[in-house]
């Protein structure tokens, strides 16, 4: 194809002629002016003349019948790449996903800004320049498929291209604005979710808790009990860690802050553990009135006035040691029912962030109430949300980094995968770690932020200047620091997995399952003092720019193979798919029975309750095993099916479900894949009869 198009002759020679028009630019209209001359040399020219007509209209014939056989197989090619549904849209840049599939042997239908000069040409003027690969055969084979759908459609927005009876690979999952986990608001309501579909060892969610500043009463109240509660066990934590050098928090004779500061916090930390060990479902007391407020205020204060002023108890360190004891009884036990206790530290930080940004944009932290109500009043049209702050994380050389991490959704006919990149990066800050300073420098690890910054000269020489760690470098470094083996893949890549799961399957209720959708997120960890990986957010449209050397190396790479997964897998389940795990598989089918609407009854073993579960109806669980494994992963998966009303919660071997009632239920199947060190042996299946 591409020599007969290199070689065939051009109508340069025709134009040139006396007879030709200086604006035909078809072979028709060519064609069409020759005969006319033709025939006028027949009638009045000499035979000299009427040859040459005869040989120039030959000339042509030919020219016509090679751009026919041309135009033929272009056309072949856009018919077998129909059949094979091997035709993609690329909005915007995208030339590795283009080459890519190029490379593949699909063909491009270009959008309507792509070689625009070249698309106003005829099918005949692009035949005359069209070579192997060249611009002019890429516009004429797209030409060609004016009518034809693409089935692969690569956008930066979440628009839905519809054609009846096609399903494009799309690079969007779209879900409702409640369970949208790529915002902060969204994120909120799929760890209120999570609660009912939790499995250890499967799906485990592990995040800091935070609150919607602007959204009803009930939660701004929550908030505020929260941040005071946590000023009680701050400050006793506080006094625990300086108790072995008592000269600097007590004076038993000069002290400013009375003894019962002390008191009033070890007393409210007692409720606290009372409240997880003797839950009631009665009203808890109303503590609104302008005296307990009052109480509180004094008491913030006074703490304050000891961890970041410097001022002395009025106590005896004899009695001091007797509460700071109890206090770290209390604490225990708290941590026990509430493990993200661990990652407080003596501050009671949060950090507040706009409910639909992201890069760290708006991005604060602050240490009063009152600076942090009042900054979420002030700009209540971005939504805030306040999010514990981490005042214990896992620091690399004093210094701050949390971990991005690549997740792929793809949503198949009747399942929904999770997949994960099992290569990623770390991002430091530029600044030593300190938490008497709340500069943004210090506290944000987001790239988009650091770049402003010059790194510290104070910094550690070992740290990179670039602010990045290739995940090579950060083992190299577990290494060195004499780590368990294994530590990675056993502990932190399983512990994300376990994350990324939970969140999948709490944000199915709202997702909009529509086949062939897929899209990479760009997930946000940090690391505790053990290693344990905390999710902070979870970023659509993450930057994927070579922004580092790390990420040019890292991000084509991981592009590449999420194709690999996208393209090559349904075509071919054996297929490599280059670093993508496969975690989690989620098995979905319609039930469109019209006006069912069952009664349902349960059985099970109910569960410890930490609130009143709003029960309105409940199932019926039929519990069966299968030794059947998935065959692409050596893996045990874990297998439940649920309508899309339900709320599920695992526990071992035990189930609670609640369900609501709706018309055209949707049923769900979902399998994990554990761990191998996981405990779990074969495929539990748990079926609703509904």
């Amino acid at each position: 194809m591409s020599k007969e198009s290199s070689t065939s002759p051009t109508l340069s020679t025709e134009k040139s002629t006396s007879f030709s028009s200086t604006k035909t630019t078809t072979l028709q209209e060519t064609y069409d002016l020759l005969a006319k001359h033709l025939k006028e040399k027949l009638q009045n020219g000499t035979e000299s003349d009427v040859s040459n007509s005869f040989t120039k209209l030959k000339k042509l014939l030919l020219c016509r019948k090679l751009f026919s056989s041309q135009l033929s197989k272009y056309k072949h090619m856009v018919q077998m790449a129909n059949q094979k549904h091997h035709i993609f849209t690329i909005y915007g840049r995208g030339n590795l996903i283009r080459n890519t599939l190029l490379r593949r042997g699909w063909v491009e239908k270009l959008t309507t800004d792509r070689h625009q000069r070249l698309q106003h040409l005829s099918t005949e003027e692009l035949l005359q320049q069209a070579a192997d690969g060249n611009e002019y055969e890429v516009v004429l084979l797209s030409k060609i498929m004016k009518d034809v759908p693409a089935y692969f459609i690569w956008r930066r927005v979440g628009r839905i291209e519809r054609r009846a009876g096609v399903y494009p690979y799309r690079n969007r999952v779209l879900r409702a604005p409640r369970l949208n986990f790529t915002t902060k608001i969204g994120l909120i309501g799929c760890t209120e979710q999570e609660m009912w579909y939790r499995k250890e060892g499967a799906s485990n969610l592990s995040y800091p808790r935070f609150y919607r500043l602007g959204g009803i009463y009930a939660e701004h109240k929550s908030f505020i009990d929260d941040y005071r509660q946590t000023q009680c066990r701050s400050f006793m934590r506080y006094l625990w860690n300086n108790l072995m050098s008592a000269e600097v928090i007590l004076n038993e004779r000069e002290g400013t802050v009375p003894a019962k500061v002390v008191h009033f916090a070890v007393a409210n930390i007692r409720k606290q553990v009372s409240m997880y060990e003797n839950f009631t479902l009665e009203d808890e007391p109303k503590e609104d009135s302008n005296s307990i407020d009052f109480e509180w205020r004094r008491f913030i204060f006074s703490s304050n006035s000891i961890i970041f002023d410097k001022a002395k108890l009025r106590m005896a360190y004899q009695e001091l040691s007797v509460y700071a004891n109890e206090a770290k009884r209390c604490l225990h036990k708290l941590e026990y029912y509430k493990p993200d206790l661990k990652w407080d530290g003596c501050r009671n930080l949060w950090i507040l962030k706009p409910g639909y940004r992201c890069r760290g944009n708006g991005v604060v932290v602050k240490k009063s109430l009152d600076d942090i109500l009042q900054f979420a009043s002030n700009h209540d049209t971005r939504r805030y949300i306040a999010q514990k702050y981490i005042e214990r994380p896992h620091l690399i050389y004093k210094t701050k980094f949390d971990l991005r991490i690549y997740m792929l959704l793809i949503i198949g006919k009747e399942a929904l995968s999770v997949w994960v990149y099992n290569d990623c990066y770390l991002r430091f800050s530029s600044q030593v770690f300190s938490m008497s300073n709340l500069k943004r420098s210090i506290h944000l690890t987001n790239n988009s932020v650091q770049k402003r910054f010059k790194n510290e000269k104070e910094r550690d020489e070992r740290l990179p200047r670039n602010n990045m760690w290739s995940l090579e470098q950060f083992k190299a470094y577990l290494r060195c620091h004499n780590m368990p083996d294994g530590i990675w893949e056993d502990k932190i890549f399983s512990g994300v997995c376990t994350n990324l799961s939970a969140i999948a399957m709490a944000s199915l209720e709202d997702t909009v399952l529509t086949r062939n959708s897929f899209e990479v997120y760009g997930c946000d960890f940090m690391l505790d003092d053990n290693f344990n990986p905390i999710l902070l957010e979870i970023n659509a449209n993450p930057d994927l720019s070579a922004s580092t050397n790390v990420t040019a190396s890292l991000c084509p790479r991981m592009m590449r193979d999420m194709m690999k997964v996208v393209v090559d897998v349904p075509e071919d389940y054996n297929a490599s798919t280059g670093g993508f795990e496969l975690i989690s598989e989620f098995n979905f089918k319609w039930n469109n029975t019209k006006g069912s609407r069952p009664g349902l009854t349960i059985e099970g073993q109910t569960l410890p309750l930490c609130k009143p579960l709003p029960v309105s109806c409940v199932d019926e669980i039929l519990i069966s095993t299968a030794d059947k494994k998935p065959e692409r992963r050596q893996l045990s998966p874990v297998k439940f099916l649920v309508n899309r009303s339900s709320k599920v919660n695992l526990n071992d071997e035990k189930v609670f479900v609640t369900s609501g009632f709706m018309d055209g239920m949707k049923e769900n199947s979902i399998n994990f894949y554990p761990s191998t060190q996981s405990n779990l042996n074969s495929m539990s299946e748990f079926k609703l009869n509904v």
